[in-house]
């Protein structure tokens, strides 16, 4: 059975989203608290609807509330104010989320014991968990993997020995399959290759850009394990175990959107 879940984004501060995005954690006293999420140049998507909070005590954490950050007059800046709450700041925590319009949340920031959690983008996080380690990695695009892609995420994928410049590669289908040392790797706007591993893994990978198709495709034993969505579709083989423990899907155009399925 798949376990297939939407996991959280934890954005870096200091980098290049939180030229963007910056949250606050203002506390007065230990009776004050207050989260200030700065959206600096008016850049949430449009499926954003709101921005909520849950805040908890970590000594109980039985305990959740959701809170709806409101926004401040001519200004991108919400705010929370939990006074009436009594939150003790030394363990106030909390998860902020973008809430699409469809009433999907998506986990931006994590605050624990009054201090924001600060982490890289999730792709480099995820990347850096599949190096080095007994995989065969196979990636295929859909629709688009330039818009908005990061330099840190760049670097996470050419640490895999690929090579491609992503920025520059707009609405364009792009495939990639890492087998220990040997990497092959390909962009164009309408693409496609099959072939074996040095396992003798049977695969088929298609990658269209948008006005190409728009589709993409990787197929492991006569099975597809790539998203339907728009961005980059990750399918990792586990060599030990002798077959595909994971797959991933990362919209790099909107950064809180990706999911990964376990198997």
């Amino acid at each position: 059975m798949n376990e297939k879940y939407d996991q959280e984004l934890r954005v870096n501060l200091s980098g290049v989203i939180g030229e963007k995005y910056r949250l606050n954690v203002h506390a007065t006293d230990k009776s004050h608290m207050e989260l200030e999420f700065i959206d600096h140049i008016g850049f949430l998507p449009e499926e954003v609807d709101h921005m909520e909070a849950d805040v908890w005590q970590e000594k109980d954490k039985s305990d959740i509330t959701t809170v709806e950050l409101k926004k401040k007059p001519f200004k991108h800046i919400y705010t929370a104010d939990f006074n009436r709450y009594n939150p003790d700041i030394e363990t106030f925590s909390a998860a902020m989320y973008m809430v699409a319009e469809d009433g999907i949340r998506y986990p931006m920031y994590e605050v624990k014991n009054g201090k924001v959690e600060n982490y890289v983008g999730d792709l480099v996080t995820y990347i850096n968990s599949i190096r080095d380690r007994d995989y065969i990695i196979f990636m295929a695009a859909r629709d688009d993997i330039s818009a908005g892609v990061l330099p840190e995420e760049e670097l996470a994928l050419h640490k895999l020995g690929l090579k491609a410049n992503y920025a520059e590669l707009p609405r364009t289908g792009y495939y990639a399959i890492i087998d220990g040392n040997d990497v092959i790797e390909k962009w164009g706007k309408s693409i496609e290759t099959e072939g074996e591993t040095s396992d003798g893994l049977k695969y088929y990978i298609k990658s269209q850009g948008h006005d190409d198709g728009n589709t993409s495709e990787i197929v492991i034993d006569g099975e597809n394990y790539a998203d339907e969505r728009r961005g980059l579709s990750i399918v990792i083989y586990d060599r030990e175990e002798e077959r595909v423990v994971q797959s991933a899907w990362y919209d790099i155009s909107l950064h809180y959107r990706y999911s990964h399925t376990e198997y």
